[in-house]
């Protein structure tokens, strides 16, 4: 579906959705002040006890201000993010396209992470309606055969960490994480996204047929799909 829209703002902010398991209420809430609290915290290094040498983990936490009940009452969560994606995401806030459009707020707290092409915040009403454009295009060039909500792209974001077999040591772990993550007060609402759909799983394979981990996934998305943002770029 991501290769269905020729802006790499789109692009960033499809994989972010992707792989952050964000609802799309919560994803206007994500500021760019939430990126530079992510980045203040990979440059901390980790040493291992047998080298000096620094290890950099293939995932760090973002803060969610999470959307609960049928008011959206906000209740503050964290969930994991894979490093690719949010260098993807940083190239996209480095462009003179963002910095453009990211003048008008006062402060970094304040100023969306993802801009739409007029320059203002998306809506849940707009995530949906971007989604919903990109997946008639991929079904009319026969690449998908039905309509991807953002809803999903979260039940997408569960199975990718329940293969992840880097992340927790066994899947009881990792069901806990997809708990977390996604914000469900109960383990029983997680538990079904537990039965992955063939199709979804041969995607989470690479050509050898093993399973690729959350970050591995991303890394081979972000290589295959980002586009260069030019400073002539409306995009």
């Amino acid at each position: 579906m991501i290769e269905f829209t020729d802006s790499e703002r789109e692009r960033a902010l499809l994989q972010f959705l992707y792989d952050s398991g964000l609802r799309r209420s919560e994803l206007p809430r994500v500021t760019l002040q939430d990126f530079k609290d992510i980045t203040s915290l990979n440059s901390e290094k980790y040493i291992s006890r047998d080298t000096d040498l620094p290890i950099h983990p293939d995932y760090v936490s973002l803060k969610v201000k999470g959307s609960k009940g049928r008011g959206n009452q906000i209740k503050p969560r964290w969930t994991l993010l894979s490093l690719v994606t949010i260098k993807r995401v940083e190239k996209y806030h480095a462009s003179p396209l963002y910095k453009k459009y990211a003048r008008k707020y006062l402060k970094p707290s304040e100023t969306p992470a993802f801009l739409n092409a007029e320059g203002t915040p998306y809506t849940p009403n707009s995530i949906s309606k971007l989604l919903e454009r990109i997946s008639k295009r991929a079904i009319k060039h026969g690449r998908l055969n039905r309509l991807i909500s953002p809803h999903k792209l979260r039940h997408g974001n569960a199975y990718s960490i329940l293969q992840s077999k880097d992340l927790g040591s066994n899947y009881v772990d990792r069901l806990a994480i997809v708990q977390n993550c996604l914000g469900h007060n109960h383990l029983s609402t997680t538990q079904i996204y537990t039965n992955i759909p063939q199709d979804i799983y041969k995607s989470m394979c690479d050509e050898n047929g093993d399973t690729l981990t959350k970050a591995e996934k991303m890394k081979r998305l972000s290589e295959q799909t980002q586009l260069r943002i030019g400073i002539k770029d409306i995009k």
